[in-house]
């Protein structure tokens, strides 16, 4: 599983490990001090997407494929209310 975090969000990636292309899930949390955003416009190891969150400030990470490894880096770039910010991605 790959984590990372900042002021305002907090962000899981799950990898499952498999011979081939791996399925992945995930997702993004708001913890900051201001209201909660509506929708969060996310990318991140080629995927990409614009996600309404939900009344705790979660969006789930729409699930795919991957062949990133546990030594990969991976960073989740986001974009809300004019804001962005990129938060780098480690394995936990």
């Amino acid at each position: 599983m790959f984590t990372g975090e900042s002021d305002n969000w907090s962000v899981r990636y799950e990898v499952e490990k498999t011979n081939s292309c791996q399925p992945t899930a995930g997702a993004i949390q708001y913890i900051g001090k201001e209201t909660i955003p509506k929708r969060i416009e996310y990318s991140y190891d080629k995927a990409s997407g614009d996600e309404p969150l939900n009344e705790y400030g979660v969006a789930t990470l729409a699930k795919g494929c991957t062949y990133a490894r546990e030594d990969s880096e991976i960073a989740v770039m986001l974009k809300w209310d004019n804001q962005t910010e990129t938060i780098p991605l480690t394995v936990k």
